[in-house]
């Protein structure tokens, strides 16, 4: 049921066919609940009028079969001699026979179509064989030489054959889909206490399997999306392993291990041989062998929350890329084309500060772009819609508010087209207005307006503490535009927008330099070139970065690809902050308050399902380390503090972040605060850091020097970060204020990175060197004077849509990898609550544009991933005094969330509830679950 659910989740067509139809109603309900459908029939896979029914249903419903997945079975146990001639004949009928006759039936179709999968769902039980297994070992291993026969007589028809091997899972396929011989229970047979013994070993053994079925289920989903799938395709290091044992082991080794266990685990009936000793190593593999019995995709119940497959719904739907239907009528056919913007006017000095753009044909360009946008606002007066909510006295409001508030999509166009804001401001929202709206191409020609008409238009924050440039952003809207709806066949080319010292409050110093490019039509590109030569890479260690012929990067570990699936990890016990304690950072590697030998966070949080503060029964301690893990995360980041100057191994737990790797598979990017807050430089935060000052350099140095030698050797060492948004003012007196002096004191900072990043090279040639950077200011600084840098690492809070043009700008100013170290929202919305879809739209946006600028992708192929901020609400950081012991809903500063105010301590994915069981208590949010369904299935 589970596979059938995901896959309809993810927007395939399923057939969901069953012997049983009482069973119907169960996935009915499953489906419903997740809000998807199945198309549920009846079928006897041992029956051909059954079958033959099917396929005229659905060849006359769907007109083809592009996938098969042969999933019916049952599993047999009993020894040969218990078992009957009925009883053998029943399992291959269903197991072998079967799966024969539904193919037959189904590959005249997909011949025709020269194209179609097909899936058979084996089992390790095709490759190993076990004793009282013998009648279903047999239906396996027929499956497997079937389907490897079958592999080369269709390959010429483009039809896929595909075979999955699982191991063992807690399915239905060893309780009601389990059948016996019919002596299995006779006391007479001379095979009972070893039957009875082994089938109380198995089902202990799968009573406490915790695998996740959706292993075998994400991988069905992989090869259906591969062109050239591989034939046999086994889930689980574990049943690899026994394969491997198998296939390469010499069989009277093997068989000795077999034998072993099997006389071991029948409860002292039988005695061991005596000429085979136990090993460790043969200890191990009888208890791999005990697990990895066979299973079908059949499952006796799925745990993933709805949130799973929702979420995974929307994100199929999103990637089909359906062009949207307006939700009012109002451009013409000629507003719904692309033209070449020269024969409206004149472009002057491209890509530099003197660009300008004059027009020359006013009448043309309005006609173009359309009513209601830039030059063309007094079209709207011609809607008689205009005139109706003009009339009605509706669109005399605050056009910011309407922005924040207003549902009604049309009226909000209409109110933003008469608003007083300056050109660029305007047309950039009016383009967001027309995008929500469905209005696609609208929208593009509203972005473009800024690019060319008003490149140096910026917005101020509600606050006035911050200034916005608008024109990059509309590149970036722009761009993921084109890409989200490629049937449109529309790329801008050339476009960039480069502002200099536009990070502070004075605008006379602010340099642009503007391209506006070009939109052009071009038909959507079927395939990418995907393999190029490597042009060059920093570092020849272990980790290292690679930098292929079409300029795009990748990280390297031992020579394999690496994509960074980050996240921020200080489980802050509440109560706990900067204020009561200046290690808070890393207590949490050592804390353990229920003094019961584990350390808290990780290996004592427990997910509160129901969400009533209390751990039930059904909510088994799980820890951070198992969750992060089944999320998919292969990196979090923490920062090693030094705040009197000095680094101190004691506050690392090294041991437990080796654990963290060599147990869970996760990474650790060591990041050093390198002056941020004061923070290892010996400054007053009064004074704040000065990079220019050699006392203080020295401190710096020194902190990183013993940092570097002490954690070098540590397999669970990512790559090293300097700096956490140090290039803000020294002025900056907000929430998030770093008190260093790098913005006013560029070069000296910049040089000061690079003596220090070459140190760490020295010291260390194995992992790469990143800087913690606020956006990419400075980065024409690190350019000059810090080409030691390996990684710019960018902490970026753009909005839903991603990272708007960093990455084009990035690759122009500073040729380096891009690693997105901080990237997040809260899960707070002022005055309405907890937000989890708001945060969720925010983080999917973010990922999604930063898996586009992966190498190989659309983008500009310089991202290598990114780290989400953060796993867990802390509760420390309203700075305005309030208690740490209190979670605050006032906003703190604004910023561009859903609710236009940074909540700052609701940036975790997941919640501490109440509060009263921090460190243990988990409230997992929707982005939990989204990152998990994204994350294991790459």
């Amino acid at each position: 049921m589970l596979s059938a659910v995901y896959l309809s989740s993810q927007g395939y067509q399923v057939i969901a066919t069953m012997r049983n139809m009482d069973k119907g109603e169960t996935l009915k309900s499953r489906a419903s609940k997740f809000q998807t459908s199945i198309d549920i029939q009846q079928l006897d896979v041992t029956q051909p009028q059954s079958i033959s029914k099917i396929i005229d249903y659905i060849k006359d419903k769907y007109g083809r079969i592009d996938v098969l997945v042969n999933n019916a079975g049952f599993s047999m146990g009993g020894f040969f001699e218990d078992l009957s001639d009925q009883d053998i004949r029943s399992i291959m009928e269903t197991n072998f026979f079967g799966v024969q006759n539904v193919t037959r039936a189904v590959l005249p179709i997909m011949r025709v179509q020269r194209e179609g999968t097909i899936i058979n769902i084996s089992s390790i039980a095709g490759l190993i064989c076990y004793p009282c297994l013998s009648a279903y070992n047999a239906s396996k291993w027929a499956l497997e030489a079937f389907s490897e026969c079958l592999f080369y007589e269709v390959k010429p028809f483009g039809i896929n054959i595909c075979l999955i091997e699982p191991g063992s899972y807690r399915t239905k396929i060893f309780e009601e889909n389990a059948r016996y011989a019919e002596q299995f229970n006779d006391t007479k047979s001379p095979y009972y206490q070893f039957s009875q013994s082994l089938k109380d070993l198995t089902m202990d053994s799968i009573r406490k399997n915790k695998r996740d079925p959706m292993d075998v289920v994400r991988l069905i989903d992989k090869l259906i999306r591969q062109n050239n799938p591989p034939l046999r395709n086994i889930p689980g290091l574990s049943v690899k392993m026994i394969y491997f044992l198998r296939k390469f082991f010499p069989f009277k080794l093997f068989s000795n291990i077999v034998n072993s266990t099997f006389r071991k685990r029948i409860k002292g009936k039988c005695q061991m041989d005596p000429r085979f000793k136990h090993s460790g190593m043969t200890t191990l593999v009888i208890f791999l062998l005990y697990i990895c019995v066979s299973a079908q995709l059949s499952f006796a119940d799925d745990k993933i929350p709805a949130a799973y497959f929702l979420e995974a719904n929307k994100i199929k739907k999103e990637n089909q890329n359906c062009l949207p239907v307006p939700v009012f009528k109002f451009f013409t056919d000629t507003n719904l084309q692309i033209q070449d913007y020269s024969h409206f006017g004149k472009f002057e000095n491209k890509g530099t500060t003197l660009y300008k753009f004059t027009i020359t044909d006013s009448e043309g360009l309005k006609a173009y772009n359309g009513p209601g946008i830039f030059p063309n606002y007094s079209g709207i007066e011609a809607n008689p819609a205009y005139q109706q909510y003009l009339k009605k006295g509706q669109l005399h409001t605050n056009h910011w508010e309407a922005l924040k508030n207003e549902k009604d999509l049309e009226k909000l166009f209409f109110i933003w087209a008469n608003c007083p804001e300056p050109g660029g401001v305007k047309n950039f929202f009016i383009g967001q207005i027309l995008e929500n709206a469905g209005y696609i191409i609208p929208a593009i020609k509203a972005y473009y307006t800024v690019l060319v008409h008003f490149p140096k238009a910026y917005c101020w924050s509600k606050d006035k503490s911050f200034v916005w440039y608008v024109a990059p952003t509309a590149i970036g809207q722009i761009e993921r535009l084109c890409r989200q709806y490629p049937q449109l066949g529309i790329k801008l080319t050339g476009a960039s927008v480069i502002v200099r010292n536009g990070n502070d409050l004075n605008f006379n110093n602010d340099i642009i330099k503007t391209d506006p490019g070009q939109l052009i039509t071009a038909a959507p590109q079927s395939e990418r070139e995907k393999y190029f030569a490597v042009l060059g890479s920093r570092g020849e260690g272990k980790v290292r970065l690679v930098k292929f012929s079409n300029g795009h990067w990748q990280m390297m570990i031992n020579n394999q690809p690496f994509i960074i699936h980050g996240i921020h990890y200080a489980p802050t016990k509440v109560g706990l902050g900067p204020h009561s304690d200046r290690y808070y950072g890393t207590r949490w590697m050592f804390e353990d308050a229920n003094h019961n030998n584990l350390i808290d966070a990780p290996y004592d949080a427990w997910v509160d399902e129901n969400h009533n503060n209390k751990q039930e029964a059904s909510e088994p301690t799980i820890g951070d380390f198992q969750l992060l893990k089944n999320m998919g995360v292969n990196a979090i980041r923490i920062y090693l503090p030094a705040p009197d100057g000095k680094y101190d191994p004691e506050k690392i737990n090294k041991p437990l972040l080796r654990e963290l790797y060599n147990k869970f598979g996760i990474y650790t990017i060591i990041g050093n605060f390198f002056g941020a807050y004061t923070d290892g430089s010996g400054a007053s935060w009064e004074k704040g850091t000065d990079y220019s000052d050699l006392q203080q350099r020295k401190t710096m140095t020194k902190v990183v020097h013993d940092m570097v030698e002490d954690l070098k050797d540590e397999p669970f060492v990512l790559m090293w970060v300097l700096g956490n948004e140090n290039n803000l003012p020294a002025t900056y007196n907000g929430i998030n204020a770093t008190r260093t002096n790098a913005a006013s004191h560029p070069f000296e900072y910049s040089c000061f990175l690079n003596d220090t990043a070459k140190m760490i090279h020295t010291i260390d040639a194995n992992h790469p060197v990143s800087v913690g950077n606020l956006e990419l200011n400075l980065i024409e600084y690190y350019n000059n004077y810090a080409p030691e840098i390996d990684i710019i690492g960018v902490n970026a809070y753009h909005g839903k849509n991603g990272f708007d043009n960093i990455w084009a700008e990035a690759k122009q100013k500073f040729d380096r990898p891009v690693l997105i170290t901080e990237f997040g929202c809260d899960a707070y919305y002022t005055d309405r609550g907890v937000d989890e879809d708001g945060q969720l739209e925010y983080l999917k946006g973010n990922w999604i544009d930063i898996v586009n600028n992966l190498a190989g992708g659309d983008g500009e192929g310089n991202a290598i991933g990114g780290v989400i901020f953060e796993y867990l609400d802390e509760w420390w950081k309203d700075t305005w005094g309030d208690p740490e012991n209190k979670q605050q809903i006032r906003g703190q500063h604004a910023y561009n969330f859903p609710d236009g105010i940074g909540n700052e301590e609701w940036f975790g994915i997941a919640g501490q509830g109440n509060g009263k069981h921090s460190p243990f208590q988990r409230d997992l949010r929707k982005s939990y679950y989204y990152f998990r369904s994204i994350w294991n299935a790459l």
